[in-house]
């Protein structure tokens, strides 16, 4: 059985970052949304500028990610590898990093995500609800990770791993990584 830990992080992200092609889907609906998913094993938390700090916007986020018993929520959080082949001897975690773009103001979101082994079986599932505040700027995004941990990383299960990440129950990407010795 997989330990997990999920950290989510509501940012505002004010730029127009562009999302590679393959890393973006379009979530049913209106207006039109935008995902993307990473997978690494390590992160680095960076905190808030005072001039962030400040924002109206930013402290209602913060203050939902701690209503919702967050972890890091006055830090940004952004991968420092980017990789889908996992060594089992030496990567000790598998993160998903998934960022939302396009959200609606003053509205639930909800997250799903699943693991599954080699086989196809799930190993784990994890639902984590949140509500975008009603300042959230229209260019807003949010990110949100969820750190996947073997209780004995020499032991993980060689192969192709699936994750799977819903968003108000409706699937809007999936990533594949491999686990080698």
């Amino acid at each position: 059985m997989w330990r997990y830990m999920v950290v989510f992080t509501l940012a505002i992200l004010t730029g127009c970052a562009k999302l590679p092609p393959s890393g973006t889907a379009s979530i049913p609906g209106s207006p039109p949304r935008t995902v993307e998913i990473r997978l690494g094993s390590r992160v680095q938390h960076t905190p808030y500028s005072a001039e962030d700090l400040a924002s109206p916007a930013i402290q209602s986020i913060i203050a939902e990610c701690e209503r919702q018993g967050g972890v890091n929520c006055r830090e940004t959080t952004e991968l420092t590898d980017f990789q889908t082949r996992f060594v089992r001897t030496q990567d000790d975690m598998v993160v998903a990093i998934l960022i939302l773009g396009g959200l609606e103001s003053n509205r639930d979101y909800t997250l799903r995500y699943k693991l599954f082994d080699p086989n196809g079986d799930m190993r784990t599932r994890l639902v984590y609800s949140s509500h975008i505040p009603p300042s959230f700027p229209v260019n807003g995004t949010i990110t949100a990770h969820f750190n996947y941990v073997p209780p004995n990383p020499s032991t993980w299960q060689l192969g192709s791993w699936r994750i799977e990440i819903a968003v108000n129950g409706q699937v809007v990407g999936e990533r594949t990584f491999e686990v080698v010795d």
